[in-house]
């Protein structure tokens, strides 16, 4: 796999780029157009169409041939290389939901565990901009990297490709963007469609918005540091995705494979997460996760303590919002089920576990719980005794830190629950288990009791931060 050099200051990079032309619902028109022997649609423009050729040359990405990198031509170690970018660095709650977990989706290689599953680039764009101008995510790719410091895309003349061929399904207007250094140069729409498409675009099609409209976009196009796809919107939405090839312009370049799965969010996987449900080996040795394991689909913790009511052991959330106040708690499906409204059930059935997104816009904490022995539903829950357990372990992800905190009130009372005994997990990005003492429970000078223990709880504190969690067994010490 080649290496990422710089690619931090990259997603920023990107990211900080103005959104110049909204999302529309309009329907696509095949106009011109035909079938190829795949079952692709061809996308056609009034303007002459580029000759047919399948070359390889023609081709520079199919997903259907799980390619990692984009063969631009040019050379450096991450030549071609994709990334995805969002609006956070200017204050939007944008991001890609992938319909699998991925180790980390800043990392080379996420297109190509996307495009050996899907045979393409396939996500959800959840679009809010909050402070944001617009809401804004994308993915795009880097013609080649500075050969002396690695650190920024290289300008490269790619004015002989004569425009480019994407082969795409969208729900909203998609842009397709070209730029120069840290500014978009050239702009084109890739308009929706629910199935695959390809659209042929010349650089004379291209909208010149670069800062000298004089400028021919032939001239442009032999200044170029990067290609990028843009999903854009003032109003919160969610956009399926998908982008299974692109080539220069000559139509019919790359050949798609028809049976690509168009259902990008279909599949019940998981968050954005270090390691999936499915990818995550279980143990040899079971007994780490004697209390819960998700993966299993077990929606309540065995905690072997559960009264008559038979209410204890099932997850919950915990935020200190008021009830006037937006949920600090962002789910990758609606919580809820036919006996529960506020059921976490179908979270546990999509993520393999307990997962979500945290979403800070001012101070406090937010994550979820479950009791010991029972939980009505006025909120009260008796104590119980978990001393034999001797302790915690938990395999988790997260963004942030994780508190741990041990509750003896009978309330889950945000107002005194950060003063109660508690352990920290670490941020990772990576599944990761972490064990913990009763006796490591600590608040001031003393510790936790573990004898009267009503619910345990995994919170992050934040301000305006964002934090993707994962939270997949527990067992005793």
């Amino acid at each position: 796999m080649k290496r990422i050099i710089g690619l931090p200051m990259l997603a920023v990079l990107f990211g900080l780029f103005g959104c110049s032309e909204g999302l529309d619902t309009a329907n696509v028109a095949q106009e011109n157009g035909g079938v190829s022997q795949d079952g692709v649609v061809a996308k056609r423009s009034a303007y002459p169409q580029p000759p047919s050729t399948n070359s390889a040359e023609a081709c520079l990405w199919n997903g259907s041939e799980g390619m990692e990198f984009v063969n631009t031509g040019f050379t450096g170690v991450n030549a071609g290389l994709w990334y995805n970018y969002d609006d956070m660095a200017v204050g939007g709650f944008s991001r890609i939901i992938w319909p699998i977990p991925i180790a980390s989706p800043d990392d080379a290689g996420f297109a190509k565990v996307l495009s050996d599953r899907y045979g393409s680039i396939t996500g959800t764009a959840e679009l809010e901009k909050y402070s944001s101008d617009k809401g804004f995510v994308g993915v795009g790719f880097i013609m080649a990297e500075d050969s002396v410091d690695g650190q920024v895309p290289r300008i490269v003349d790619i004015s002989d490709w004569g425009g480019l061929c994407v082969t795409y399904s969208a729900e909203r207007n998609m842009g397709l963007l070209l730029g120069k250094g840290n500014d978009d140069i050239l702009r084109a729409q890739l308009e929706p469609s629910q199935g695959l498409v390809e659209k042929c675009i010349a650089w004379s099609e291209f909208e010149n918005v670069s800062s000298n409209i004089s400028t021919s976009n032939d001239e442009l196009a032999k200044e170029i540091s990067f290609v990028r796809f843009l999903l854009e919107s003032d109003s919160v939405i969610s956009v399926n995705f998908m982008i299974a090839a692109v080539g220069k312009y000559s139509a019919g370049a790359c050949i798609v494979n028809s049976s690509i799965n168009l259902s990008s969010s279909s599949e019940s996987s998981g968050l954005v997460t270090s390691s999936s449900s499915e990818e995550m080996a279980k143990p040899s040795f079971r007994g780490v996760y004697d209390l819960w394991y998700g993966p299993d689909g077990a929606y309540r913790v065995n905690t072997e303590l559960f009264d008559e009511t038979e209410t204890g052991g099932y997850w919950f959330p915990i935020e200190d919002t008021h009830p006037d106040q937006a949920s600090r708690i962002i789910w990758p499906v609606p919580k809820g089920d036919a006996y529960d409204s506020e059921s976490l059930a179908p979270i546990v059935d999509y993520c393999g576990g307990i997962c979500g997104t945290l979403k800070f816009v001012d101070k406090g904490f937010a994550g979820v719980g479950f009791s010991i022995v029972s939980r009505q539903d006025d909120g009260l829950m008796k104590k119980g005794d978990i001393r034999d357990w001797d302790g915690l372990c938990v395999t988790y992800s997260s963004d942030m830190e994780i508190y741990v905190v041990m509750n003896s009130a009978e309330y889950d009372n945000p107002d005194s629950l950060m003063s109660m005994p508690m352990v920290v997990l670490p941020l990772t990005r990576d599944v990761t288990t972490k064990c913990a003492k009763w006796s490591d429970f600590a608040f001031g000078t003393g510790s936790g009791d573990p004898s009267q223990v009503s619910s345990l709880l995994f919170v992050s504190i934040g301000s305006t931060e964002r934090s993707d969690f994962n939270i997949v067994g527990l067992g005793k010490y």
